[in-house]
């Protein structure tokens, strides 16, 4: 007979025992759901928090096509690298000009492409009044109702300024400072009062605290005052940078950024970082390229992970075993009609593989629903707004198919009880006490020390992979160890009163049940370690 044709019997066997025992089936399903909800909902969340380069972009620039601002070494050629206008270099060859009191400025306008256009942007910090006090904020100059700023800055409440004595708010410091729009607040350096007709929001940053003006609407009025009194601070304000919008709907060419290099101008443009030229066109090329730094915290948190999956994995392990001797007079019934031991076997296995593959599906949909309908929250504790739910399927396969293994690995302890049972013995509901084996902890001894030895290594030499592959070995070789050391345990209960002896015994009797249930114990008590360590170490580091 074909194997497929004997799993075929063995899953239609699972399935009807499963619909008989709906109680316990529910539960077993419930167990290894939750954790793929789990899962399924912090990658979603994950991945859709995780900005795209065009996202990134849209938080810089706006709508714009690209950000031009003076390099700040003169009128004078720099290189630069495609993606970001931070990281710029002077030619090869090439020096800082000397302060000799010539000028030094740059007409960053005349760089721009001809025919495009702009706004300016600047900002300084500044302490305004709110109804609980003053507060310290930053004052941005630029005209954000504009649509090159959309994407950027988006509206939630009242309307964008259209004088230079409005100003409009972001969430977190109309909420901080008690201020609503209508509300009227003072910019202490140039003391001039200003209404707040909106608020606003910056999608990439929720939690931001800053005021938005039209261009010269503070700044100027504070250098002014600062002039004339010289009580009066100067604003700190940043260099001026120029959004800029191609002609024509162009974009900004690389060849544009080229040219405005030559005048001491960097740029940001969207159309050269997202299709960035060859590096033969590219001066930069070689000093712009560099190692990233390797995330340590990513590393820190496989390892938590890993345990948290191994404490599911033994989490389930009761509830298969519960079933399977539950089940012992059905599996008798399979013997006696000719079924070998890997049928039998094949039962109880398939008994995960429904529990395992349903509780993956209904996780995996509730994960999906659960994410939607707590997209505001999470975005309010990310702090960002989700460009899109991002759904990378092999992923969401991934932790799908985990779930059923994990069904499948909880119900293989056991399956494999359930294949030692003599068909008399399960017919008649009679068993005694067998020794344990002499192999397995021999074997769960070696894996143990093995797995202590690999994690002291790994920890030794600050890779947190290698400790995570320790940790699972050493927990793995003490399950082993654990019929063992139960019936190392029942044998010490003749010195105990009733009541203790009486459980120790039937733990001995049971140990294929009580296995998985101390396992179950021992991986929450060391997975609850490893995050109060990790935890603990990181609030250290910090």
């Amino acid at each position: 007979m074909s194997p497929l044709t004997g799993w075929r019997a063995a899953l239609r066997i699972a399935r009807r025992d499963v619909l008989r025992a709906k109680g316990r089936s529910v539960l077993v399903a419930a167990m290894i759901a939750l954790p793929v909800l789990g899962m399924t909902a912090a990658d979603l969340t994950y991945r859709s928090v995780q900005p795209t380069l065009a996202d990134e972009l849209t938080a810089k620039i706006g709508s714009a096509d690209a950000k031009f601002e003076a390099a700040g070494v003169g009128p004078i050629q720099v290189e630069q690298p495609p993606g970001d206008a931070e990281d710029w270099y002077l030619p090869e060859g090439g020096s800082y000009p000397e302060d000799d009191g010539n000028d030094l400025s740059v007409d960053v306008p005349a760089a721009l492409p001809k025919g495009s256009r702009y706004l300016t942007e600047q900002s300084a910090p500044a302490s305004v009044t709110t109804r609980h006090g003053v507060a310290d904020t930053r004052v941005t100059e630029v005209d954000s109702g504009d649509p090159m700023l959309r994407g950027r800055i988006e509206l939630v409440e009242g309307r964008y300024p259209e004088s230079e004595g409005e100003i409009v708010a972001t969430t977190g410091f109309s909420e901080d400072s008690g201020l609503s729009v209508g509300d009227r607040l003072t910019v202490r350096g140039p003391g001039r009062f200003y209404t707040l007709t909106g608020v606003v929001e910056l999608p990439a940053n929720l939690r931001e605290k800053s005021l938005y003006a039209l261009p010269g609407a503070v700044i100027a009025p504070w250098q002014e005052a600062a002039d004339t009194d010289k009580s009066v601070l100067p604003p700190q304000a940043s260099e001026l940078a120029w959004l800029v919008k191609g002609p024509s709907g162009t974009g900004v060419t690389w060849p544009d950024i080229l040219a405005a290099n030559e005048k001491g101008v960097v740029a940001t443009s969207r159309q050269v970082a997202l299709n960035p030229p060859p590096n033969s066109q590219v001066p930069a090329a070689a000093r712009s390229e560099q190692e990233e730094p390797e995330d340590g915290q990513t590393e820190a948190t496989l390892t938590v992970v890993t345990m948290a999956l191994l404490e599911i994995v033994l989490l389930a392990g009761p509830a298969f075993a519960v079933g399977a001797r539950r089940s012992r007079r059905q599996l008798g019934l399979v013997g006696s009609c000719g079924g070998t031991r890997g049928q039998i076997r094949a039962v109880v296995l398939a008994s995960g593989v429904v529990l395992g593959g349903t509780g993956a599906a209904v996780g995996a949909g509730a994960g999906f629903g659960l994410t939607i309908l707590l997209r505001p929250m999470m975005e309010n504790l990310s702090g960002q707004r989700f460009g899109s739910l991002a759904v990378h399927p092999w992923e969401i396969l991934a932790i799908a198919l985990l779930g059923l293994v994990t069904g499948v690995l909880a119900a293989l302890a056991p399956a494999i009880v359930a294949g030692r049972q003599p068909v008399l013995e399960s017919l008649t509901g009679r068993h005694g006490s067998r020794r344990s084996s002499r192999v397995l902890p021999v074997i769960g001894t070696v894996v143990l020390a093995g797995g202590i030895a690999l994690a002291m290594y790994g920890g030794l030499r600050g890779s947190t992979q290698v400790v995570a592959a320790g940790s699972v070995l050493a927990e793995l070789g003490l399950l082993g160890c654990i019929p063992a050391i139960v019936g190392f345990l029942g044998r010490l209960g003749r010195r105990l009163p009733l009541t203790p002896r009486i459980a120790l015994r039937d733990a001995a009797r049971n140990r294929g049940r009580t296995a998985p249930a101390i396992a179950a114990v021992m991986a929450a008590v060391a997975g609850t370690v490893a995050i109060a360590t990790y935890t603990a170490s990181i609030t250290a580091e910090l």
